[in-house]
Protein backbone atom coordinates (compact mmCIF):
# COMPACT_ATOMS: atom_id res chain seq x y z
CA UNK A 1 0.00 0.00 0.00
CA UNK A 2 1.39 3.51 -0.97
CA UNK A 3 0.05 4.96 1.67
CA UNK A 4 1.02 3.10 4.49
CA UNK A 5 4.63 3.11 3.07
CA UNK A 6 4.67 7.02 3.07
CA UNK A 7 3.30 7.38 6.56
CA UNK A 8 6.04 4.66 7.61
CA UNK A 9 8.53 6.25 5.90
CA UNK A 10 7.43 10.24 6.87
CA UNK A 11 7.75 8.56 10.82
CA UNK A 12 10.95 7.05 10.06
CA UNK A 13 12.29 10.54 8.80
CA UNK A 14 10.44 12.66 11.44
CA UNK A 15 12.13 10.21 14.07
CA UNK A 16 15.60 10.85 12.79
CA UNK A 17 15.17 14.58 12.42
CA UNK A 18 13.60 14.48 16.30
CA UNK A 19 16.74 12.32 17.15
CA UNK A 20 19.51 14.89 15.75
CA UNK A 21 17.71 18.34 17.13
CA UNK A 22 17.77 17.31 20.86
CA UNK A 23 19.06 13.90 20.94
CA UNK A 24 17.08 11.24 22.55
CA UNK A 25 12.91 10.86 21.33
CA UNK A 26 11.61 10.72 25.29
CA UNK A 27 8.28 12.82 26.32
CA UNK A 28 10.74 15.28 28.04
CA UNK A 29 12.40 16.52 25.04
CA UNK A 30 8.61 16.49 23.51
CA UNK A 31 7.21 18.79 26.04
CA UNK A 32 10.67 20.92 26.03
CA UNK A 33 10.78 21.41 22.23
CA UNK A 34 6.73 21.09 21.94
CA UNK A 35 6.75 24.44 19.38
CA UNK A 36 9.19 23.42 17.53
CA UNK A 37 7.45 20.04 16.79
CA UNK A 38 4.00 21.68 15.77
CA UNK A 39 5.94 23.97 13.55
CA UNK A 40 7.44 20.80 11.74
CA UNK A 41 4.13 18.33 11.64
CA UNK A 42 1.86 21.67 10.62
CA UNK A 43 4.39 22.37 7.52
CA UNK A 44 4.70 18.67 6.85
CA UNK A 45 1.44 16.85 7.22
CA UNK A 46 0.13 18.92 3.94
CA UNK A 47 -3.70 18.70 3.97
CA UNK A 48 -3.45 15.31 6.00
CA UNK A 49 -1.06 13.74 3.63
CA UNK A 50 2.44 12.96 4.59
CA UNK A 51 5.51 14.42 2.78
CA UNK A 52 8.71 13.30 2.77
CA UNK A 53 12.11 15.30 4.95
CA UNK A 54 15.06 15.16 2.84
CA UNK A 55 18.36 16.34 4.12
CA UNK A 56 18.15 19.75 3.08
CA UNK A 57 15.20 20.50 5.57
CA UNK A 58 16.97 18.40 8.10
CA UNK A 59 20.05 20.61 7.94
CA UNK A 60 17.50 23.57 8.09
CA UNK A 61 16.31 22.51 10.97
CA UNK A 62 19.40 21.28 13.18
CA UNK A 63 20.38 25.03 13.63
CA UNK A 64 17.75 25.21 15.93
CA UNK A 65 16.42 28.37 13.72
CA UNK A 66 12.32 29.17 13.98
CA UNK A 67 12.10 31.98 11.99
CA UNK A 68 11.56 31.31 8.36
CA UNK A 69 11.76 27.59 9.08
CA UNK A 70 8.29 26.34 8.16
CA UNK A 71 8.80 28.50 4.63
CA UNK A 72 12.06 26.75 3.98
CA UNK A 73 10.09 23.51 4.42
CA UNK A 74 6.93 24.21 2.38
CA UNK A 75 8.80 25.67 -0.43
CA UNK A 76 11.07 21.63 -0.18
CA UNK A 77 7.89 19.84 -0.09
CA UNK A 78 6.32 18.55 -3.64
CA UNK A 79 2.80 20.03 -4.06
CA UNK A 80 0.70 16.72 -3.97
CA UNK A 81 -2.12 18.47 -1.61
CA UNK A 82 -4.37 21.52 -1.36
CA UNK A 83 -1.33 23.65 1.28
CA UNK A 84 -2.96 23.73 4.85
CA UNK A 85 -4.30 27.49 5.97
CA UNK A 86 -2.52 29.63 8.07
CA UNK A 87 -3.51 29.63 11.31
CA UNK A 88 -2.55 32.81 11.92
CA UNK A 89 -4.69 34.35 9.43
CA UNK A 90 -7.61 32.64 10.47
CA UNK A 91 -10.95 34.68 10.06
CA UNK A 92 -12.76 32.79 12.84
CA UNK A 93 -15.85 32.74 11.08
CA UNK A 94 -18.42 29.95 10.15
CA UNK A 95 -21.70 30.15 8.40
CA UNK A 96 -24.35 27.05 9.14
CA UNK A 97 -27.41 25.59 6.86
CA UNK A 98 -29.61 23.50 8.85
CA UNK A 99 -31.24 21.52 5.94
CA UNK A 100 -34.64 19.65 7.28
CA UNK A 101 -36.32 17.36 5.11
CA UNK A 102 -40.05 16.48 6.37
CA UNK A 103 -41.83 13.15 5.63
CA UNK A 104 -45.94 13.68 6.59
CA UNK A 105 -48.72 11.75 5.98
CA UNK A 106 -52.38 13.48 6.14
CA UNK A 107 -55.58 12.10 6.76
CA UNK A 108 -58.65 13.16 4.74
CA UNK A 109 -59.29 14.82 8.01
CA UNK A 110 -56.40 16.50 8.08
CA UNK A 111 -54.57 14.69 11.19
CA UNK A 112 -51.32 13.74 10.94
CA UNK A 113 -50.93 9.61 10.43
CA UNK A 114 -47.26 9.88 10.35
CA UNK A 115 -44.15 12.61 10.63
CA UNK A 116 -40.84 12.46 10.44
CA UNK A 117 -37.59 14.85 10.19
CA UNK A 118 -34.39 14.55 9.14
CA UNK A 119 -31.71 17.46 9.85
CA UNK A 120 -28.55 17.66 8.07
CA UNK A 121 -25.72 20.27 9.18
CA UNK A 122 -23.71 21.84 6.77
CA UNK A 123 -21.20 24.04 7.79
CA UNK A 124 -18.69 26.37 6.01
CA UNK A 125 -16.11 28.61 7.20
CA UNK A 126 -12.44 29.71 8.39
CA UNK A 127 -11.56 28.19 11.62
CA UNK A 128 -8.38 27.44 12.91
CA UNK A 129 -7.11 23.88 11.91
CA UNK A 130 -5.03 23.07 15.17
CA UNK A 131 -7.56 24.03 17.46
CA UNK A 132 -10.57 22.23 19.12
CA UNK A 133 -14.05 23.72 18.91
CA UNK A 134 -17.38 22.89 20.48
CA UNK A 135 -20.87 23.52 18.62
CA UNK A 136 -23.51 23.00 21.54
CA UNK A 137 -27.52 22.59 20.08
CA UNK A 138 -29.96 23.85 22.64
CA UNK A 139 -33.14 22.68 21.75
CA UNK A 140 -36.72 22.27 22.90
CA UNK A 141 -36.38 18.32 23.30
CA UNK A 142 -33.70 15.52 22.66
CA UNK A 143 -32.27 15.31 19.64
CA UNK A 144 -30.96 12.04 18.68
CA UNK A 145 -33.48 8.78 19.19
CA UNK A 146 -31.71 7.09 22.08
CA UNK A 147 -28.42 8.77 21.72
CA UNK A 148 -26.49 7.09 24.50
CA UNK A 149 -27.30 3.66 23.48
CA UNK A 150 -27.81 4.02 19.64
CA UNK A 151 -26.10 6.27 17.61
CA UNK A 152 -27.43 4.45 13.61
CA UNK A 153 -30.15 7.25 13.17
CA UNK A 154 -26.77 9.69 13.13
CA UNK A 155 -23.95 10.49 11.46
CA UNK A 156 -20.78 12.40 11.94
CA UNK A 157 -17.59 13.95 9.79
CA UNK A 158 -14.83 12.12 10.18
CA UNK A 159 -13.19 15.60 12.20
CA UNK A 160 -16.08 15.01 15.26
CA UNK A 161 -15.61 13.18 18.49
CA UNK A 162 -17.87 10.65 19.53
CA UNK A 163 -17.06 10.93 22.69
CA UNK A 164 -18.42 14.36 23.59
CA UNK A 165 -21.56 13.62 21.70
CA UNK A 166 -22.17 10.69 24.16
CA UNK A 167 -22.02 12.72 27.38
CA UNK A 168 -24.85 15.53 25.99
CA UNK A 169 -25.91 17.46 23.05
CA UNK A 170 -22.37 18.95 22.08
CA UNK A 171 -19.99 18.20 19.31
CA UNK A 172 -16.23 18.24 19.72
CA UNK A 173 -14.01 18.78 16.29
CA UNK A 174 -10.81 20.04 14.83
CA UNK A 175 -12.05 21.76 11.73
CA UNK A 176 -10.58 21.04 8.22
CA UNK A 177 -8.44 23.20 7.00
CA UNK A 178 -10.00 24.00 3.94
CA UNK A 179 -12.83 26.44 3.05
CA UNK A 180 -15.47 24.13 1.41
CA UNK A 181 -18.79 23.17 2.70
CA UNK A 182 -18.77 19.78 4.72
CA UNK A 183 -21.76 17.89 6.46
CA UNK A 184 -21.08 17.90 9.78
CA UNK A 185 -23.70 15.86 11.55
CA UNK A 186 -27.08 14.20 10.25
CA UNK A 187 -29.71 13.09 12.35
CA UNK A 188 -33.38 12.36 13.10
CA UNK A 189 -34.99 15.04 14.71
CA UNK A 190 -36.84 13.07 17.99
CA UNK A 191 -40.51 14.39 19.06
CA UNK A 192 -39.87 17.75 17.04
CA UNK A 193 -42.74 20.73 16.29
CA UNK A 194 -45.40 18.39 14.56
CA UNK A 195 -46.02 21.00 11.88
CA UNK A 196 -47.72 20.31 8.89
CA UNK A 197 -46.37 23.85 6.10
CA UNK A 198 -49.22 22.50 3.61
CA UNK A 199 -52.49 21.70 3.60
CA UNK A 200 -55.22 20.51 1.27
CA UNK A 201 -58.55 21.60 2.13
CA UNK A 202 -62.27 21.34 1.10
CA UNK A 203 -61.27 18.49 -1.69
CA UNK A 204 -64.24 16.94 -3.34
CA UNK A 205 -63.89 14.72 -6.30
CA UNK A 206 -67.47 14.17 -8.04
CA UNK A 207 -68.57 11.50 -10.84
CA UNK A 208 -70.66 12.70 -13.66
CA UNK A 209 -71.44 8.93 -14.88
CA UNK A 210 -68.43 6.76 -15.62
CA UNK A 211 -66.34 9.28 -18.21
CA UNK A 212 -66.33 12.99 -16.81
CA UNK A 213 -65.05 13.30 -12.79
CA UNK A 214 -64.70 17.07 -11.55
CA UNK A 215 -62.02 18.01 -8.72
CA UNK A 216 -61.42 20.99 -6.64
CA UNK A 217 -59.55 21.81 -3.31
CA UNK A 218 -57.94 24.85 -1.86
CA UNK A 219 -53.52 24.75 -0.95
CA UNK A 220 -53.24 26.62 2.00
CA UNK A 221 -49.76 27.68 3.35
CA UNK A 222 -49.85 27.20 7.02
CA UNK A 223 -46.65 28.76 8.09
CA UNK A 224 -45.72 32.22 9.37
CA UNK A 225 -46.78 34.98 6.68
CA UNK A 226 -43.43 36.58 6.93
CA UNK A 227 -42.26 33.46 5.28
CA UNK A 228 -42.13 32.28 1.26
CA UNK A 229 -42.28 28.75 -0.17
CA UNK A 230 -40.05 27.81 -3.42
CA UNK A 231 -40.91 25.38 -5.84
CA UNK A 232 -44.45 24.11 -4.90
CA UNK A 233 -45.06 21.09 -6.78
CA UNK A 234 -48.41 19.16 -6.47
CA UNK A 235 -49.21 16.13 -8.39
CA UNK A 236 -52.87 14.61 -8.38
CA UNK A 237 -53.70 11.38 -9.33
CA UNK A 238 -56.31 10.72 -11.73
CA UNK A 239 -58.08 7.79 -13.30
CA UNK A 240 -56.28 4.90 -15.46
CA UNK A 241 -58.82 5.90 -18.23
CA UNK A 242 -58.02 9.01 -18.13
CA UNK A 243 -58.27 10.95 -21.68
CA UNK A 244 -58.34 14.51 -21.32
CA UNK A 245 -58.11 16.85 -18.25
CA UNK A 246 -58.93 20.40 -18.44
CA UNK A 247 -57.32 22.66 -15.35
CA UNK A 248 -58.58 25.76 -13.82
CA UNK A 249 -56.23 27.29 -11.39
CA UNK A 250 -55.27 31.26 -10.76
CA UNK A 251 -51.36 30.82 -9.90
CA UNK A 252 -48.45 28.85 -11.54
CA UNK A 253 -48.97 26.01 -14.18
CA UNK A 254 -50.43 23.27 -14.19
CA UNK A 255 -50.46 20.04 -16.68
CA UNK A 256 -51.92 16.17 -17.29
CA UNK A 257 -48.87 14.41 -17.32
CA UNK A 258 -50.37 10.73 -19.21
CA UNK A 259 -47.11 9.08 -18.75
CA UNK A 260 -47.33 9.15 -15.21
CA UNK A 261 -51.45 9.64 -14.72
CA UNK A 262 -51.72 12.66 -12.92
CA UNK A 263 -51.87 16.71 -12.79
CA UNK A 264 -48.66 18.54 -12.07
CA UNK A 265 -48.96 21.95 -10.58
CA UNK A 266 -45.83 23.80 -10.24
CA UNK A 267 -46.18 27.50 -8.06
CA UNK A 268 -42.84 29.06 -8.41
CA UNK A 269 -43.58 30.77 -4.90
CA UNK A 270 -46.55 31.32 -2.28
CA UNK A 271 -46.61 33.75 1.03
CA UNK A 272 -47.42 31.56 4.38
CA UNK A 273 -51.64 31.84 5.10
CA UNK A 274 -51.96 32.30 1.68
CA UNK A 275 -54.31 29.90 -0.03
CA UNK A 276 -54.89 29.16 -4.11
CA UNK A 277 -57.59 27.33 -5.13
CA UNK A 278 -57.45 24.62 -7.90
CA UNK A 279 -59.89 22.27 -9.71
CA UNK A 280 -60.13 20.42 -12.97
CA UNK A 281 -62.53 18.55 -15.19
CA UNK A 282 -61.18 14.80 -16.55
CA UNK A 283 -62.45 13.25 -18.82
CA UNK A 284 -62.31 9.46 -18.83
CA UNK A 285 -62.63 6.63 -21.74
CA UNK A 286 -65.60 4.48 -20.72
CA UNK A 287 -64.21 1.27 -17.95
CA UNK A 288 -64.84 -2.09 -19.96
CA UNK A 289 -64.82 -3.94 -16.64
CA UNK A 290 -68.01 -2.11 -15.13
CA UNK A 291 -65.36 -0.36 -12.19
CA UNK A 292 -66.31 3.38 -11.54
CA UNK A 293 -63.73 5.66 -12.55
CA UNK A 294 -63.41 6.82 -8.33
CA UNK A 295 -62.05 3.33 -7.67
CA UNK A 296 -59.04 4.33 -7.72
CA UNK A 297 -57.77 7.05 -5.28
CA UNK A 298 -54.05 7.67 -4.87
CA UNK A 299 -52.95 10.16 -2.26
CA UNK A 300 -52.02 13.37 -3.32
CA UNK A 301 -48.55 14.48 -2.89
CA UNK A 302 -46.72 18.20 -2.82
CA UNK A 303 -42.78 19.19 -2.70
CA UNK A 304 -41.76 22.75 -1.57
CA UNK A 305 -38.92 24.41 -0.16
CA UNK A 306 -39.33 26.77 2.37
CA UNK A 307 -36.26 29.19 3.03
CA UNK A 308 -35.59 29.64 7.16
CA UNK A 309 -38.09 28.06 8.50
CA UNK A 310 -37.42 25.96 11.37
CA UNK A 311 -38.73 22.65 11.93
CA UNK A 312 -36.22 20.47 13.97
CA UNK A 313 -36.62 22.21 17.46
CA UNK A 314 -33.07 23.36 17.58
CA UNK A 315 -33.63 26.93 18.71
CA UNK A 316 -30.45 28.12 18.76
CA UNK A 317 -26.58 26.95 17.93
CA UNK A 318 -22.89 28.24 20.18
CA UNK A 319 -19.97 27.84 18.86
CA UNK A 320 -16.41 28.35 21.02
CA UNK A 321 -13.17 27.53 20.62
CA UNK A 322 -11.85 25.79 23.67
CA UNK A 323 -8.62 27.05 23.89
CA UNK A 324 -8.01 29.38 26.87
CA UNK A 325 -8.05 33.09 25.57
CA UNK A 326 -9.28 32.26 22.06
CA UNK A 327 -11.16 35.05 19.87
CA UNK A 328 -14.69 34.90 20.11
CA UNK A 329 -16.08 33.47 16.54
CA UNK A 330 -18.65 35.16 14.17
CA UNK A 331 -21.08 32.31 13.50
CA UNK A 332 -24.33 32.71 11.46
CA UNK A 333 -27.11 30.19 11.07
CA UNK A 334 -29.60 29.55 8.00
CA UNK A 335 -32.49 27.10 7.85
CA UNK A 336 -34.12 25.49 5.32
CA UNK A 337 -37.31 22.99 5.31
CA UNK A 338 -37.11 20.48 2.45
CA UNK A 339 -39.93 18.17 1.65
CA UNK A 340 -39.66 14.26 1.91
CA UNK A 341 -42.39 11.84 1.34
CA UNK A 342 -45.58 14.42 2.18
CA UNK A 343 -48.68 13.24 1.37
CA UNK A 344 -52.19 14.13 1.44
CA UNK A 345 -55.11 11.10 1.51
CA UNK A 346 -58.38 12.07 -0.01
CA UNK A 347 -61.79 10.25 0.38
Amino acid sequence: DGSASNVLRFLRDFHDLCASQFGVLSVKSVNENIVWIQSILHSALTGGVTQSIDKGIIEAVSKRSLEGMSNTIMQSIPSTATTITNTHTAKNEAFFDIISKIDVILSPNREILFHNVFVDVMMKGSLNPTKKHQLTLIGNSSIIESQRTDLQSASFHPCVDLASWRHGEKIDFFPPASNESMKLLSFRAVNPQKVVPFLIQGFEREARGNTRLEIEFRLRANFSSQLEAQSIVICIPCPPTTSTVNVYHRKGRAKYKPEKGMIRWKIPTMIGQAEEVFSAEVVCIPPTDGKRILSHQPPISVSFEIPSFNCTGIRQMNLRNLQFGADEIRSSVRHMTQSGKYECRVE
